[in-house]
């Protein structure tokens, strides 16, 4: 994270990188990446020399970090802005995240996003633009119990959604039977669209296992070939190796991932896209919930990914 800001900060204010030529916080006998440490003296001696001009960090998903690790790198920047603030610079920090780990936060402004109007608003915005219904009487009627239903989780409201879009074609009393049969709990939620209609069990185990334990994340072709690798024993899968350079390989990556992890894994929107679960709930209700044990007992027991 210091080296990502540390980035943004030094090409965004360029004169700013004479600061790696001083030898008091860079050793001249440096080579790759420098430490933790060394990142954190950069980044404070870089915000110490910006003089008039402003920086906003803005810190995304403090709950999806090491709980101290996160109370450590908060401190860390709240004593680098009570610094700033005694030179009469302006550095500004937000952070976001889930309600639990709580951090504490010594000076500044709290926001709860769940509680504000503005996040009702968004939610009903979202179930009537998403909801793929043309019966307009329908769509009040399931807008209203989703949103009662979901308590303020959007996540929740995401995955309702695509559950209550594919059950369309089946008639409007069966979606409001399985709307009402959908469980409140996002953990109660993940086990109801895994265990569903227990088809491509082995798909979702093998994509579930190579997002938990691959050492860094892999990008989608390299998830397109994984997953061939390990089901192409079994013949659940075209013995030829998949090619991956055609025009719509995207598509197919695309879709390879949804529909084996069955909605709950996605591909990053970004510069070199990965395959990652589509929220850190997910990873939590399979590790530290034992939704992995119980869904599938043979895969042992007392998991740390």
């Amino acid at each position: 994270m210091f080296r990502s800001l540390l980035l943004q900060l030094l090409e965004g204010y360029r004169d700013l990188q004479t600061v790696l030529g001083d030898p008091d916080i860079v050793p001249r006998t440096q080579r790759g990446c420098p430490s933790l440490n060394t990142l954190k003296d950069i980044f404070a001696a870089s915000v110490s020399r910006l003089g008039s001009r402003t920086f906003t960090c803005f810190v995304d998903a403090l709950d999806e970090c090491d709980e101290q690790q996160v109370r450590t790198m908060v401190q860390d920047l709240e004593e680098l802005a009570d610094e700033s603030k005694e030179k009469g610079q302006v550095l500004r920090i937000c952070f976001s995240s889930r309600h639990y780990p709580y951090i504490n936060i010594r000076h500044g402004i709290h926001l709860t996003l769940d509680g504000q109007s503005g996040h009702v608003n968004d939610l009903n915005n979202y179930v009537r633009s998403r909801l793929d219904i043309k019966d307009p009487k329908l769509v009040n009627e399931l807008q209203g119990q989703i949103l009662e239903k979901a308590a303020g989780v959007f996540l929740w409201v995401i995955l309702v959604v695509e559950i209550s879009n594919k059950e369309n074609g089946r008639g409007r009393l069966a979606l409001k039977k399985r709307l009402e049969a959908i469980p409140d709990e996002l953990s109660e939620l993940f086990k109801n669209i895994l265990r569903r209609d227990n088809q491509n069990m082995e798909q979702l185990l093998l994509c579930v296992l190579w997002i938990l334990l691959a050492k860094r994340p892999l990008r989608p072709k390299e998830f397109y070939h994984a997953l061939w690798s390990g089901l192409s024993p079994q013949g659940l899968v075209d013995d030829e190796v998949p090619d991956v350079t055609s025009q719509d390989s995207g598509d197919t990556f695309t879709s390879c991932v949804v529909s084996y992890s069955k909605g709950l894994a996605e591909i990053t929107k970004s510069n070199q896209p990965v395959v990652q679960f589509i929220h850190k709930s997910v990873r939590d209700f399979l590790v530290k919930d034992k939704g992995l044990q119980e869904i599938w007992p043979d895969v042992g027991y007392d998991w740390e990914c």
